[in-house]
């Protein structure tokens, strides 16, 4: 059932509208009216390539290269069929499809391992091509191999690292003995976003952190993703991109809105892209179909008024 769901988007471009919770899933939408597709977007997982999936160190920056890469570009789907891992996985993000995505005429899958955002997959590690795009990665200490111990998304979890005010400890969760014995009396709701910001707290360990599942918290990133700032703090900043390149004002514009998708709630900030880009995402996005959207109750309010050029990328102002 769900490779048929790919192969009916297959058939037709597609448009990237967003990501899932890590690089390597893509939220796409069909263009034109596609009366043989059930739904007219989907969640896609890519098949070659796994990066972290949030809060893992690494997978805020890893998604916002793919965002970068893809957000309102036409893209083609080849459906494929998941081994175990990446069925489990899929599962867990809620995809809907797995396939090989190409942009223009780079492979998405290609483009993350060369700049070290994704690790080639268990089933895939034989392949010597891909295996080559991510040992230079590594070697160059690129995107994730710029960590000191990066640990495989496949196999890493998330640890809730509950704080214990009575004995100055951090438990891995509520299955810790401890937790469940005392209910964890002095922990009052309160977690951290990773074990690095438990130590420079002051808290150690407690002993339900195996080696393994401590390995697991050291790898885990804060608690919001880096692009997710306090709104009065200013614009998000973002990395370098070709997208954004620019060599004065002129060449700057705010992305359109992306279909298909809810605005978010509070102040969202816009997008600045090169001016081309937003009016080649304009025409792309004209040309999706979208479903109904059910978008939660709430005020959105656009924040950033234009986009200037600012050593040599496009930036959004208040």
């Amino acid at each position: 059932m769900l490779v048929l769901l790919v192969t009916s988007l297959a058939a037709a471009p597609s448009v990237a509208i967003g990501t899932g919770t890590r690089a390597t899933t893509l939220e796409v939408a069909a263009v034109g009216k596609q009366p043989d597709a059930p739904v007219s977007t989907q969640l896609v997982m890519l098949v070659d390539v796994i990066s972290p999936k949030w809060p893992q160190r690494g997978s805020a920056e890893a998604t916002q290269f793919c965002r970068d890469l893809t957000l309102g570009e036409q893209v083609t789907l080849e459906a494929r069929k998941p081994d175990e891992v990446l069925s489990r996985l899929g599962e867990a993000d809620e995809v809907s499809s797995w396939a090989r995505v190409k942009v223009g005429k780079a492979w998405l899958h290609e483009a993350l391992l060369e700049a070290g955002w994704a690790w080639v997959a268990p089933a895939k590690r034989t392949d010597a091509a891909l295996m080559k795009l991510e040992k230079e990665a590594r070697e160059a200490r690129r995107g994730l191999w710029a960590d000191e111990a990066p640990v495989e998304p496949w196999t890493w979890r998330e640890q809730l690292l509950l704080r214990d005010q009575e004995t100055g400890v951090f438990h891995e969760g509520w299955s810790c003995p401890h937790v469940q014995a005392t209910r964890c009396r002095a922990c009052g709701g309160g977690r951290f976003g990773s074990a690095a910001e438990a130590v420079d707290a002051g808290f150690a360990p407690h002993a339900c952190l195996t080696p393994e599942l401590l390995r697991f918290a050291e790898a885990q990133g804060p608690l919001q993703p880096a692009q997710a700032l306090r709104r009065d703090e200013g614009a998000p900043r973002l990395p370098q991109s070709a997208r954004r390149a620019c060599s004065g004002d002129a060449d700057c514009a705010l992305a359109p809105p992306v279909p298909c998708t809810c605005p978010g709630c509070g102040a969202v900030w816009r997008t600045p892209v090169r001016k081309d880009v937003g009016q080649r995402m304009q025409s792309n996005f004209a040309r999706v179909t979208c479903g109904s959207v059910g978008c939660p109750a709430c005020a959105t309010r656009e924040a950033g008024t234009k986009a200037v050029c600012r050593d040599a990328q496009c930036v959004v102002v208040p």
